[in-house]
């Protein structure tokens, strides 16, 4: 069965967004999830709504935190995991509803994502 929750991860380059996206597929409560490389999401279906925003801005130094407002206030209700460098200068973490920094174990990973979509409801 796959889970009621959806996600959009944003994460360059691609081996690496699908790395991400894969490890949301392991979880039960995680259904369909869309991959993008940038911010712009194109090619998101505009009846998707996401219970989760997995932001990748520790590769790319493009890639900060701000950049993901206008998606919060798009998909409203959704939460953002932002993932950084320990040092990140790029962007401010309260942006984002829960943040790991580099080094994080795949447990931490799965113990944010359940606390961040445990009391949403789903679409």
């Amino acid at each position: 069965m796959v889970g009621p929750h959806k996600a959009i991860v944003i994460s360059n380059p691609q081996h690496r967004r699908q790395s991400l996206a894969a490890l949301l597929r392991s979880m039960p409560d995680i259904g369909e999830i869309y991959e993008c490389d940038n911010t712009s999401c194109q090619g998101v279906d505009p009846y998707f709504h996401p219970s989760i925003i997995l932001y990748d801005c520790w590769l790319d130094e493009k890639m900060t935190l701000e950049q993901i407002e206008p998606l919060r206030r798009h998909y409203q209700g959704a939460k953002c995991l932002a993932l950084v460098k320990q040092n990140s200068q790029g962007g401010n973490p309260t942006n984002a509803d829960a943040v790991l920094t580099a080094g994080f174990s795949v447990d931490q990973f799965f113990q944010t994502v359940r606390h961040l979509i445990k009391n949403i409801k789903t679409q």
